[in-house]
């Protein structure tokens, strides 16, 4: 049995989602493929003051606790601003997610090796990367009629910000799923006799 060993966690998350595949002449320098969004910005501040806030809540609780409460402000109005109405092109969508690849459902059959352009808008704090990919696998999900094939791609024009963007994303999204598990798990136990 062969085993495949994945570079990066994935986790499966529900992203808005636009593509299309590229004409072969088509060549997409990975920094001419998109400037990094406001939410990688976000992300990365986010994840410095959650480092800081466990130190500040210690020093001062009053201060700590204020802070908190101004970040989750600024994620919610952040959120609010992904809740906005998606262009007609972009469908939001369950997919397959890591650091370097994407796997999602579509509606047309796609070959090997095809290149690929995405636009990805994570939520909830909006982060949009825009990047290419390369096809390495698409077969029938047998699942669902309006989308009934799942494309595998490896992303291959991904800058370093967004990299670092997405596998923070991932990793985030993989402890909400872990801690979501867990209370269902406990519910459970405390449901039983």
């Amino acid at each position: 049995m062969v085993s495949e060993r994945r570079r990066y966690v994935r986790v499966s998350d529900i992203v808005a989602l636009r593509y299309r595949i590229m004409d072969e002449d088509e060549v997409v320098d990975a920094e001419k493929v998109g400037s990094p969004h406001f939410g990688s910005q976000l992300l990365q501040l986010d994840n410095q003051l959650q480092v800081l806030m466990p130190r500040l809540k210690e020093w001062n609780a009053n201060v700590g606790g204020a802070l908190e409460l101004l970040n989750q402000k600024i994620l919610v109005i952040s959120e609010q601003l992904s809740e906005a109405p998606l262009e007609d092109s972009v469908v939001a969508r369950e997919v397959n997610l890591s650091a370097c690849g994407v796997a999602f459902p579509t509606k047309e059959k796609v070959d090997v090796d095809d290149n690929i352009w995405l636009e990805l808008v994570l939520r909830p704090i909006h982060l949009r990367i825009v990047t290419t990919g390369r096809v390495v696998g698409c077969e029938e999900s047998g699942e669902d009629s309006e989308y009934p094939y799942f494309i595998r791609a490896d992303l291959t024009g991904v800058c370093a910000e967004d990299q670092e963007s997405l596998i923070q994303h991932v990793i985030r999204r993989e402890s909400q799923l872990l801690k979501e598990q867990r209370q269902r798990r406990e519910m459970t136990d405390e449901g039983s006799p």
